[in-house]
């Protein structure tokens, strides 16, 4: 019965993540003229261990070759580093670093040196752009960063929420 509603649960919190966007204008900060997103995520009775192991899983899962995006895989610390790329387009894609530090009960993200490059055949030689220079250039940074990171905001929660089952 403890595993049905444990199974009920989950699946219940895994729709409700998956529905919601990201509030980027809430999670932003800014940081040495740089912008940063980063989020303290609770996460109750959870050991510290358990959320590493989650986070492991969810690189494994988010990337198709997670050892090339792992920078930095420290259980003892509970840090995982990664540099990867996302949002590739036809005229673009985006560079980020993204931090995951987990702690008995929560967790803390951090999504920093985004660099948006252009790569298209119209925006060729056109400068790297940075969330910051969208907010200067008046652009909607928080569609754009809806776009980039609100995935892989969100498959995170959903892993780091997941109960591992104890043999």
């Amino acid at each position: 019965m403890k595993k049905v509603f444990f199974a009920m649960a989950a699946s219940l919190i895994s729709i409700i993540c998956g529905a919601q966007q990201v509030d980027f204008g809430s999670i932003m900060s800014q940081k040495d003229g740089d912008i940063h997103f980063s989020e303290v995520v609770q996460v109750p009775n959870v050991t510290s261990n358990d959320l590493y192991m989650n986070a492991i899983t969810w690189v494994n899962n988010t990337y198709a070759s997670p050892k090339s995006v792992l920078q930095t895989n420290d259980k003892e610390l509970g840090l995982i580093t990664i540099k990867a790329i996302t949002n590739k387009g036809s005229f673009s894609y985006t560079k980020f670093t993204m931090t995951i530090q987990v702690k008995d009960g929560r967790y803390k993200y951090d999504i920093y040196d985004i660099v948006i490059k252009m790569t298209g055949e119209y925006t060729a030689g056109m400068p790297d752009k940075t969330y910051q220079t969208l907010m200067d250039e008046g652009l909607d940074w928080k569609a754009s960063a809806q776009k980039a990171f609100g995935n892989i905001v969100t498959t995170l929660k959903k892993q780091m929420a997941t109960e591992i089952e104890q043999w």
